[in-house]
């Protein structure tokens, strides 16, 4: 038996098979779990995460790349907004940083601006990128905030990404996968800056003088800035000192415009304050950066995969792997509709230990002999009887929970309601929730996309239509 390679998908695939799998939602249901149960025995994928199963039968499937999925369009758009982001950064920082240390040899350097644009402002947009992942668009003031507008702007200009939100993904995970990519865009230019302003002090003391002093026109006395200097030298205070600014260089360095001259040090003396300022855009801004880039790379790779396991179809896709073989092999183009055998392939599959929950009188007979456990549920029923019916389900139950229910009755609260409390009770079993057309003829569509769109409000991809 073949063994299981470690698979990760890429964006692109998390977006593009739950699509498929919403597109292959027309093939008929015992064709689809005989053939995804099939491959399910054939790669062992029990022994496996749900990821790699996915990925496995993926591999199998194999079907034709098409350019135009809305995966590959949005992952292509995020790919090029990495470069772009980088570009800006570095540009950014290289601007500000020559700007900030322009010295003609006449005023020296201000360290205090150079240090608050170079090291400060950074830092405060390294904060507020941080506090990205918690932000949504259904956050208090989520409908005004950049993100929300952003987004609104690439759904207009990018079909892709109009797609990827008319998709019946899990709205939780789909905001996290964009909040993560988000954070990742800005951590790409935050560090793209941090380095590029480093790189230029660094060539600017390395091919040029600079002179730095310190001037402000608050009432400060240079101990005080010592003190400062001090706790922001901490990091490597102790394994280079001499980046350090004493008592004395802040003393004497310090600058009046309305001088000649900055002080009793040299010229030479003054430009000791550029090992300190480059430490300090070193250990503020590149390391934090990176650190918070890393991050990033990895929750956003995490989102992925969250994304593919929140899908509904992919949660369905799952348990045909291990779904037992059907009752009737035969499918639905060997059968006519109006057959008494097609209406009764509602219960194809059904097994000992599975729980059929009837809502609201939807099935006017029960399953075949199978050992199911079969509970009567909504219409005329109050909800503690509901809840007290559920106490015949085990709380272990090992099998499937299929609820049926009339396709053409739109789902009203109550049903969502009983779902909740159904989801409850069995943990984290699969829920499958069966609409049955007229007489248990097979539903017609629109009603079943009614009902998918109705339970995807749920936001529970372990609750799907079959």
């Amino acid at each position: 038996m073949p063994s299981v390679p470690k698979l990760r998908p890429s964006l692109a695939e998390a977006i593009d098979i739950p699509l498929w799998l919403e597109r292959d939602r027309e093939t008929p249901w015992a064709d689809r779990a005989h053939r995804d149960r099939t491959i399910g025995r054939e790669f062992a994928t029990r022994s496996s995460s749900p990821v790699e199963r996915v990925m496995h039968w993926w591999q199998v499937i194999a079907p034709d790349p098409i350019e135009s999925e809305p995966g590959k369009g949005l992952a292509r758009l995020l790919r090029r907004l990495a470069p772009i982001m980088i570009g800006a950064g570095a540009l950014s920082g290289t601007g500000l940083a020559a700007a900030v240390l322009r010295y003609d040899g006449s005023d020296p350097i201000n360290i205090l601006m150079a240090f608050g644009l170079l090291v400060m402002l950074p830092m405060m947009f390294l904060i507020v990128s941080l506090a990205l992942p918690l932000w949504s668009s259904s956050s208090v003031g989520g409908e005004t905030n950049l993100g929300h507008i952003v987004l609104g702007f690439l759904k207009r200009k990018h079909p892709a990404f109009d797609e990827f939100f008319a998709a019946h993904h899990a709205d939780q995970a789909r905001d996290r996968l964009l909040r993560w990519r988000f954070m990742l865009s800005s951590q790409q230019f935050g560090f793209a800056f941090s380095v590029a302003a480093l790189a230029a002090l660094m060539v600017k003391a390395g091919f040029s003088d600079l002179a730095f002093a310190w001037s402000t026109t608050l009432t400060i006395e240079a101990h005080h800035v010592h003190d400062a200097v001090v706790v922001i030298a901490r990091p490597w205070s102790s394994w280079l000192p001499g980046a350090v600014p004493d008592l004395s260089l802040i003393e004497h360095s310090r600058y009046f415009r309305l001088k000649t001259d900055p002080g009793e040090l040299s010229a030479a003396a003054l430009t000791a304050w550029w090992r300190f300022l480059a430490l300090s855009i070193f250990c503020y801004g590149v390391v934090p950066r990176a650190c918070a880039l890393v991050v990033a790379l990895l929750k956003a790779g995490a989102a992925e995969r969250t994304l593919l396991l929140a899908h509904p179809e992919v949660r369905a896709l799952l348990d045909r792997l291990e779904s037992p073989e059907i009752a009737s092999t035969s499918t639905s183009a060997e059968r006519p509709a109006a057959a008494p055998e097609a209406r009764a392939s509602m219960f194809d599959g059904i097994a000992a230990g599975d729980v059929i929950i009837i809502w609201n009188g939807a099935a006017a007979t029960g399953p075949p002999s199978a050992e199911a456990i079969v509970i009567e549920a909504g219409g005329e029923r109050t909800p503690d009887d509901d809840r007290e019916a559920l106490s015949r389900i085990p709380p272990d139950v090992k099998g499937v929970v299929r609820v049926i229910t009339k396709a053409w009755e739109p789902p009203l609260l109550e049903l969502h309601d009983y779902l909740s409390a159904l989801r409850q009770h069995v943990g984290e079993r699969s829920i499958v929730v069966q609409p049955l057309g007229e007489a248990q003829a097979p539903p017609d569509p629109n009603d079943v996309a009614v009902w998918r769109a109705s339970l995807s409000g749920l936001d529970d991809p372990a609750v799907y239509v079959q």
